[in-house]
């Protein structure tokens, strides 16, 4: 299965949407109902959330499987474009999927998934914008794709910490580009307020955004879910710690797009252990990270016998 996966061979991109699919089939087994009862963004609310509720679960998990699939797809471009890796093959994919599969899919989660593509959308701009010398308007890009994510799922507006840390930490000049962000990220907000006032002259933007930062999840983790977690994170360390000597190879721009992915493990991380309102979905955005050293493990031409087993294990 490890050496199908490591093809860089295009008919290997079809098992993509079969491994999203096998995340999503237990909606339509189950007849899962279309209730919302995770917490989502004003924008969702406004527009979609009657439609979801209302469609079948076998069309739920459908759109949840393509949602995945398209994220992954974005992901695999994403890296693909910053050369951290050198096998340019689609085993990444496969591991964020596989590290998708701690969550157990529900109709709720679909805010949640277009979120992630906006969010991956932030990251592709912000590797763009990492290249050039000066790029303003491409910093504002990154601070509205965050802004969008988060009226479809309210917690990605602290992502906007990642880039607001990234301009601290790796892009420091320019702060004309700091501010870019901030406006970004505001200025969806304040054509909601302003449309709404227009049409309806009432502003409900607040109160929705007041509901879903105080919105506590009551979504629970399986002793199976801790484990899994455990044995990704031991791989993490240990695949990380391999990928060390490769960092100070690097040149400084691709040394650049580490440390961002480093900036959004710890961001998403401390995200999840203070925010309330954090669910199991939130696994997935770590795994924008984590499946870099991971993949690199798996691709390295160390320990041959023992990654199929290693790989084996984190599928199950």
């Amino acid at each position: 299965m490890l050496k199908l996966l490591k093809s860089a061979q295009p008919p290997v991109l079809i098992l993509i949407p079969i491994f999203a699919g096998s995340y999503s089939v237990n909606i339509g087994m189950n007849g899962t109902s279309g209730m919302l009862d995770g917490h989502r963004g004003y924008l969702f609310d406004l527009l979609f959330s009657k439609v979801v509720v209302s469609i079948h679960p076998i069309l739920s998990a459908l759109l949840i499987a393509g949602l995945l699939t398209a994220a992954t797809f974005m992901y695999i471009s994403l890296i693909f474009k910053t050369n951290i890796l050198d096998n340019k093959n689609f085993l990444i994919g496969f591991i964020l999927l596989s590290i998708a599969g701690f969550i157990q899919f529900r109709p709720h989660h679909i805010p949640f998934l277009v979120g992630t593509i906006l969010l991956i959308r932030a990251l592709q701009k912000s590797l763009v914008a990492l290249r050039a010398k000066v790029d303003v308007a491409t910093f504002f890009d990154v601070g509205l794709f965050v802004s969008l994510a988060s009226l479809f799922y309210f917690n990605f507006i602290w992502i906007a910490l990642l880039f607001v840390l990234s301009k601290i930490f790796i892009r420091r000049e320019h702060p004309a580009e700091l501010l870019s962000i901030i406006v970004g990220v505001i200025s969806p907000y304040i054509l909601l307020v302003m449309t709404e006032f227009v049409l309806t002259g009432n502003i409900t933007v607040f109160e929705s955004v007041k509901n879903n930062a105080t919105f506590q999840t009551t979504d629970k983790q399986s002793l199976t879910t801790y484990v899994a977690l455990g044995y990704v994170s031991g791989l993490t360390f240990v695949s990380g710690f391999m990928m060390l000597g490769k960092y100070f190879k690097l040149n400084i721009l691709t040394r650049d797009y580490i440390r961002l992915f480093i900036l959004e493990l710890f961001v998403v991380t401390v995200m999840t252990l203070v925010l309330e309102s954090s669910g199991s979905e939130l696994f997935l955005i770590p795994a924008l990270s984590i499946a870099i050293p991971i993949s690199y493990f798996f691709n390295s031409k160390y320990y041959n016998g023992l990654k199929s087993l290693v790989f084996f294990l984190m599928l199950i």
